[in-house]
């Protein structure tokens, strides 16, 4: 299910060819910040460090991830 993510849907999504490094980049390093206080700043500095993209490209990612629910920014609740 993963690789069909970042290798299939990420470009499905709306017929847009995207490079699949750079998804799982994204989603490495949303999966490494999971249940920590990590901004959109620090996703995007992690994707960087191994890729040579725009905040703009990114941001496009980002939203592709969404519309495909992988990604959910939810506010942080405590008991």
């Amino acid at each position: 299910m993963y690789k069909q993510t970042y290798s299939t849907d990420i470009s499905n999504i709306d017929n847009v060819k995207r490079n699949p490094q750079i998804t799982m980049d994204i989603l490495k390093s949303y999966s490494r910040n999971i249940c920590t206080f990590a901004t959109t700043k620090t996703i995007l500095s992690d994707v960087k460090a191994n890729n040579n993209v725009s905040d703009t490209t990114l941001y496009d990612y980002i939203n592709s991830l969404t519309e495909l629910y992988i990604i959910d920014d939810i506010d942080a609740w405590c008991i």
